[in-house]
């Protein structure tokens, strides 16, 4: 199974932000944490994490995540499975400061989730 990183403006534009060894710290958070969703899952979850569960409708599940990539920021990123393509598709959404984790997270949960009828009400 292969990978598919996709990114959304609104990360990318964080990412211009940021000073060239935050970026590589970005990066290499990435790189170091993302593949172990499929070879080692709990590896991948001893670091991403959902810091409120999201209830959808029916039997369906939250795939966003938070990735911590040092004591000051994280990423908050989606990780799908995709059996038709045989691969997993990671999206990047956001890079934040760790005082403003919750608030985006809950913010970008609504975006995903209510607008598509996959959810009806998130609280935050």
């Amino acid at each position: 199974m292969g990978f598919l990183f996709q990114s959304t403006e609104s990360f990318e534009l964080d990412l211009e932000t940021l000073q060239e060894e935050q970026r590589t710290a970005v990066v290499e958070a990435i790189n170091t944490h993302c593949p172990n969703f499929q070879c080692d899952q709990d590896a991948f979850f001893r670091h991403a994490y959902q810091p409120q569960e999201i209830a959808l409708l029916g039997e369906c599940c939250s795939s966003l995540y938070v990735l911590p990539v040092n004591d000051d920021q994280s990423i908050i990123l989606t990780v799908d499975e995709d059996p038709l393509f045989d691969q997993i598709i990671v999206t990047l959404i956001r890079i934040v400061q760790s005082a403003r984790i919750m608030e985006t997270y809950l913010d970008v949960a609504r975006l995903i989730y209510n607008q598509s009828g996959l959810a009806e009400n998130i609280d935050g």
